[in-house]
């Protein structure tokens, strides 16, 4: 499985990428399920996440 050929995800590819312990790096963060919550601060820490990873595609 070549992740970075994809355009869309699925839950499938979500649970290969679990279930073969594809390990973080540079182009793949894990979050935890807590990390969307609607709590302010939760927000802001998962904006701060995302932002890191857009800088990498400019």
């Amino acid at each position: 499985m070549n992740l970075f050929d994809k355009e869309i995800y699925t839950i499938k590819d979500i649970q290969y990428l679990i279930d073969n312990g594809v390990e973080e790096s540079i182009h793949l963060d894990f979050k935890a399920a807590g990390a969307l919550t609607k709590d302010d601060k939760k927000k802001n820490e998962i904006a701060k996440d995302v932002s890191a990873f857009s800088g990498f595609y400019l």
